[in-house]
């Protein structure tokens, strides 16, 4: 006797035979460990048995890379300022002649910028990580640069923060990428509480002078008007200091 199958559409949970067979006949179809992709914050995790370091703080969605940055204006030295940081600069060098501060010729003032960056790391251990660096035209050195004033052309604290791409000075941009990579791959082993990337803008002034038959450069610095002037044309008083 014949059994006809009963017609309409199959009840929930009905599989036909041949189908059942051809999916009791497939391999999984995972692909191989070593060609899956590591999670971030999963780069240090194996099945072996090994001490992790702690994981990272959850990420702002904001990314500093992508984001133009804009510098403040730069501050402009008139010469009364200039003249007014020689004698401060007299002050403190007692054994310098006066005349030529108040006699030579301002020829020329040139602008510049310096930029120091800063790179923080606050840890866990409440112990707190800095690096810097310094970007200059002017020939000042980084330590006349690091112990002057300036005014600040970035400054962020985030768990983590990230490169300046796009900073307007390019060694900037270089140098926080190198050094935020370096604070990453110091401390694995602690937790970071707080990053911070400051960035302050040094005004420097470079001025041209003559004096008598003597063309030259000195420089005023800082928003407090530093002055450095290394080759002071009468940089001795021939013993009036020790007479008095």
């Amino acid at each position: 006797m014949a059994f006809n199958m009963p017609q309409g559409p199959p009840q929930p949970g009905f599989v036909p035979p041949n189908t059942e067979m051809a999916m009791s006949n497939e391999e999984a179809s995972a692909p191989p460990l070593h060609e899956l992709s590591v999670p971030f914050g999963y780069e240090n995790a194996s099945f072996t048995a090994a001490v992790l370091p702690p994981p990272l703080p959850p990420v702002d969605s904001y990314n500093a890379a992508n984001v133009q940055r804009a510098i403040p204006n730069l501050a402009v030295v008139r010469e009364e300022e200039i003249r007014s940081a020689l004698d401060d600069f007299l002050s403190d060098h007692c054994c310098y002649g006066s005349k030529p501060a108040k006699d030579l010729q301002i020829r020329d003032i040139i602008m510049r910028s310096s930029f120091q960056l800063t790179i923080s790391h606050k840890l866990f251990s409440r112990t707190n990580h800095v690096d810097d660096y310094v970007s200059d035209e002017t020939g000042l050195s980084e330590d006349l640069i690091k112990n002057a004033t300036g005014s600040v052309a970035f400054d962020e604290r985030y768990p983590q923060v990230y490169p300046l791409n796009n900073f307007p000075d390019e060694r900037i941009s270089r140098a926080s990428k190198g050094l935020i990579q370096k604070h990453h791959t110091s401390f694995t082993m602690e937790r970071i509480l707080e990053q911070r990337h400051k960035v302050m803008l040094i005004p420097v002034a470079v001025v041209y002078y003559k004096w008598e038959q003597k063309d030259g450069c000195f420089y005023v610095y800082g928003l407090e008007h530093k002055v450095c002037f290394d080759d002071y044309p009468q940089q001795c008083c021939w013993g009036v200091c020790t007479i008095l």
